[in-house]
């Protein structure tokens, strides 16, 4: 979710984000066409842009924190797993209720949500004493 977080926040990293699926999603969702974008469709899908990466390093760095802190585990891998489930389930919505062969085809994301589940599940295991 980091690296997520950090390619979707510098550009030059993966330069897709922003013209290849920021902008056609809103302009899809503005009905606006290529030749009436204007600076309010471009704040808007700059702005998505950014909100979804912090929420991308956040999730990354809650995660990382569960990594390393025993105690803090359950409950920061609970918010970063929530926050993943959350950010992921919502793409598939909205990719779902749009129905456009022009946009992304963004398969991965049930996959990435059945990972995340699986994770899950693990996390509520009872830990096992040696």
């Amino acid at each position: 979710m980091v690296t997520a977080g950090v390619g979707t926040l510098v550009p030059p990293l993966v330069k897709d984000r922003l013209p290849e699926q920021f902008r056609p999603l809103w302009q899809r969702l503005l009905a606006t066409p290529d030749d009436e974008w204007n600076i309010v469709g471009e704040s808007i899908a700059i702005s998505t842009q950014w909100a979804i990466g912090l929420a991308e390093l956040s999730i990354g760095a809650l995660a990382l924190a569960a990594l390393v802190s025993p105690a803090l585990r359950p409950r920061f891998a609970n918010l970063a797993l929530c926050g993943a489930t959350a950010l992921f389930g919502t793409f598939m919505l909205v990719l779902f209720f749009l129905h456009e062969a022009d946009l992304p085809k963004w398969n991965q994301y049930p996959g990435l949500l059945l990972w995340i589940a699986a994770t899950w599940a693990l996390l509520r295991l009872p830990a096992q004493r040696t």
